[in-house]
């Protein structure tokens, strides 16, 4: 059995990084010059919305300055961000049979939406020696481990490498939508945002290899889903995971505080919904992260029996 994460926001969350609306407080600070665009974001659901407003458009004619200042700002936010999770620790006790880190090295291959630099900074699998953290097609700086809690590996630049295999005792890292340090071949940013996910995506090969992987995987038999932190706001996300179950009905695990009500949410497509609703649970978990990896042991043992085939 094949068991893996899906990851959102709401993940990095726990370690006090902000969610899509809340980096609209972060943002509205570093363009309060941009009068236009500041009360475009003010109105907004979240930042993503106003990168295409930031773009301009063929009547009032494009506005690259704009829009490369709004990109920065994004970028000097999540380096806010990433700065602060070396303020924090990434466990949550000294208990190690508690440890997330422990946690996170049972997963077969995890996938992430998240573009900051959490995983990369603070993921330690030092006490796992079977497990291998990659991430397939990308190739980190030359003085790069996994974990290492460097501040100067905030301004490290990752490239792709066009090599998308990966050893078979290896744990793949995919983040499908890029990240904040990563450059393609053209020097620009690979990272995807916006309300064009889809053709961005497509646009970059190790991108769409990514989410190719995630189709692949998620549609083979045998395998079981949990999701933290994610939303269900992506569409494209949205049906791949639906496609996935209509092949092979695959179980699921929620960790969020919102629980089962993630799917009665507005924003996702009736035909997707209707659909997840169906997706058997292999359990809920409304409580923080923090706490279950904390003290909470009660809650720590219903989460471990994700990986307890039959119970």
């Amino acid at each position: 059995m094949k068991h893996i994460l899906l990851l959102g926001a709401g993940f990095s969350r726990n370690w006090d990084g902000w969610l899509s609306n809340e980096l609209i407080g972060d943002l509205l600070t570093r363009i309060s010059d941009d009068k236009e665009l500041a009360s475009f974001l003010q109105k907004a659901k979240n930042f993503e919305e106003a990168l295409l407003f930031s773009k301009g458009n063929a009547v009032c004619g494009w506005t690259p300055d704009r829009y490369q200042k709004y990109m920065d700002a994004i970028k000097a936010s999540f380096n806010a961000m990433n700065s602060s999770y070396l303020q924090r620790n990434f466990e949550f006790c000294n208990n190690i049979n508690r440890s997330i880190n422990r946690f996170l090295g049972k997963f077969d291959v995890i996938f992430t939406l998240n573009q900051d630099l959490l995983l990369e900074m603070n993921y330690n699998v030092s006490e796992l020696p079977n497990i291998s953290p990659t991430f397939p097609g990308i190739r980190p700086p030359p003085n790069w481990r996994i974990g290492s809690r460097e501040q100067s590996q905030l301004d490290d630049v990752w490239i792709l490498s066009n090599d998308f295999s990966y050893p078979v005792h290896s744990q793949p890292i995919f983040k499908l939508h890029g990240s904040v340090n990563w450059l393609n071949d053209d020097d620009k940013e690979l990272l995807v945002m916006g309300n064009n996910k889809i053709e961005d995506i497509e646009q970059s090969p190790l991108l769409t290899h990514y989410t190719k992987e995630f189709r692949m995987i998620l549609s083979q038999e045998d395998v079981r889903l949990m999701v933290i932190g994610y939303s269900f706001q992506d569409s494209h996300i949205n049906q791949i995971i639906t496609d996935a179950w209509k092949k092979n009905k695959f179980s699921m695990y929620l960790v969020d505080p919102l629980g089962e009500k993630l799917f009665k949410n507005p924003a996702i497509a009736n035909n997707h919904r209707e659909i997840m609703e169906c997706i058997q649970l292999l359990g809920i978990s409304t409580r923080l992260l923090s706490d279950t990896f904390g003290k909470d042991q009660l809650e720590y043992e219903k989460l471990l029996r994700f990986f307890k085939k039959g119970i």
